[in-house]
């Protein structure tokens, strides 16, 4: 993964993990409109029970963008959470592979500022940011291509970002090599 701008700095104990301030990113980076895009559909999240909103950005590989938001259930194991719906929107629509998510997560009530600058913290570790569950990387993982170097955006409310790759993020994935199993192409549209 490539530094995402010149006021990047490193994760520690991850080698290809990254914060930026938002601000600092190139106001043409593909991050910018993946990250705006989370931060505005987690408002449309329905999240009654843990009250806490999820947005999810996935940049497809060939070109699509595609927008989910976690919905909850009572019984909360059946919630949908924003990457999942995120991916169906993908898949819905005719994509099938995955080259960037970014996430935005905070309570009910709290903002996404995006604008200021936040102050380069001293040292940062992953467990700075917000990340995406462990179904959900699983779920991400499988419409990669099984690629470690895909990339992971995680925005914290103070216009902080961090950036990784599903190898840092999902060291030991779950992987089931089934004979003849292989990820179906997007149907063919009628002619």
């Amino acid at each position: 993964m490539t530094r995402p701008g010149t006021q990047a700095v490193p994760i520690q104990g991850a080698d290809d993990s990254w914060y930026i301030p938002y601000t600092g990113l190139d106001p043409e980076d593909i991050r910018r409109k993946l990250i705006d895009l989370a931060v505005s559909v987690r408002l449309n999240a329905y999240a009654p029970y843990s009250g806490i909103l999820v947005g999810a950005t996935i940049h497809s590989a060939e070109g699509g963008i595609y927008t989910g938001c976690n919905c909850e259930t009572v019984t909360l194991t059946q919630t949908l959470h924003a990457e999942d719906n995120a991916r169906g929107s993908m898949i819905a629509e005719g994509d099938r592979k995955i080259v960037q998510v970014a996430v935005a997560v905070a309570p009910h009530g709290e903002h996404f500022d995006l604008e200021r600058t936040p102050p380069m913290p001293e040292s940062l570790t992953i467990r700075d940011f917000p990340p995406s569950c462990g179904q959900c990387l699983q779920i991400i993982l499988e419409h990669t291509g099984n690629d470690p170097e895909v990339e992971l955006i995680f925005v914290t409310t103070d216009g902080g970002v961090y950036t990784t790759t599903m190898a840092t993020a999902l060291p030991m994935p779950f992987m089931i090599d089934l004979p003849g199993a292989q990820a179906p192409e997007a149907p063919e549209a009628p002619a």
